[in-house]
């Protein structure tokens, strides 16, 4: 929408070409030593980082075809509780109940139901879609004013350089407003800020929709708290663990983390390896083809050519 960044149209990504087949296979190049995708999988991938000693969600209980299988006491479920699908990306068909007394949750609806109860609430919804039982995790206190009742998340892609090793290529940290109840009336379900590599430093805000792109906030968009210049002090820490994690997953070529600051430490969530690019763009302001990540795709994409020409 720039005239002067018109010359700039031909290096950017879409997911036309992302999610149709790049993106996949750079991340196939390698054979996956597991029976079906970890990253898709929240029960396996869950495996995976306890095998390699990453932090990550404890599952309390799992709800599957209408049956319950609990790992923990009853008394390990006495606190806020977060269900999402055990298959899926991001936010869809999560559900959440906030432990209020003794045998007491409320759900969404302001309705009061007991262990059994939000089990119930699950059968419904596990007959199609598996569903993970979890604590509900909490934000940090250096991020938690950011926030109401959602898990801020912080977004790191990392590749493998040309030395075969994992490299933070892009950050960003992200806000649902889907899941905030007082923020419905915001233009976008999504906002994100770029988080500098190097000191932490966050950048200007903006959302994820191309409608909205030439929105770009210094405050937050709701709350009006500062953002821009903010210093994410924990940011070495949550670079770390991107890396840590992805070297766990050397199969891998490319993958955009998503993780939590919880009260005391970084926590994984999720791997994705068909990531939106354009939002990543947009946050970043920057084309795929002039960034870090573009770089190493290329690398791998001139290599998997030339393979297939051998």
């Amino acid at each position: 929408y720039k005239d002067t960044r018109l010359q700039d149209a031909p290096h950017y990504l879409t997911r036309y070409e992302t999610k149709n087949g790049l993106l996949y296979a750079l991340n196939n190049r390698s054979k996956n030593p597991y029976p079906t995708s970890e990253m898709g999988d929240k029960a396996l991938f869950a495996k995976c980082c306890a095998d390699h000693g990453i932090p990550f969600p404890q599952t309390l209980a799992a709800v599957r075809d209408g049956s319950i299988e609990t790992f923990f006491p009853p008394q390990d479920f006495e606190k806020d509780l977060f269900c999402k699908r055990q298959r899926g990306m991001g936010a869809t068909g999560t559900i959440a109940f906030r432990y209020v007394a003794p045998g007491t949750y409320l759900g969404k609806d302001g309705e009061g139901h007991d262990l059994a109860g939000v089990f119930d609430h699950l059968k419904t919804d596990s007959t199609d879609h598996p569903m993970l039982v979890q604590p509900w995790l909490k934000n940090h206190p250096s991020i938690a004013d950011l926030a109401i009742d959602s898990l801020i998340t912080i977004r790191v892609v990392t590749c493998q350089n040309e030395r075969g090793a994992p490299e933070v290529t892009l950050a960003m940290l992200r806000l649902l407003t889907k899941l905030e109840p007082e923020w419905q009336d915001l233009p976008d379900e999504e906002y994100a800020a770029p988080i500098n590599l190097t000191s932490g430093e966050l950048g200007e805000m903006t959302g994820d929709n191309l409608m909205t792109s030439d929105l770009r906030y210094k405050n937050h968009p709701a709350t009006r708290t500062p953002i821009k210049g903010r210093i994410l002090k924990e940011w070495p820490a949550i670079r770390d663990l991107a890396i840590r994690t992805h070297q766990a997953f050397p199969h891998r070529l490319l993958v955009g983390w998503a993780i939590a600051l919880t009260k005391t430490r970084p926590v994984m969530l999720e791997g994705n390896t068909n990531f939106d690019v354009m939002v990543l763009q947009q946050v970043h302001a920057a084309t795929t083809a002039r960034s870090r990540p573009g770089r190493h795709m290329k690398l791998h994409t001139v290599g998997q050519r030339a393979a297939r020409k051998a």
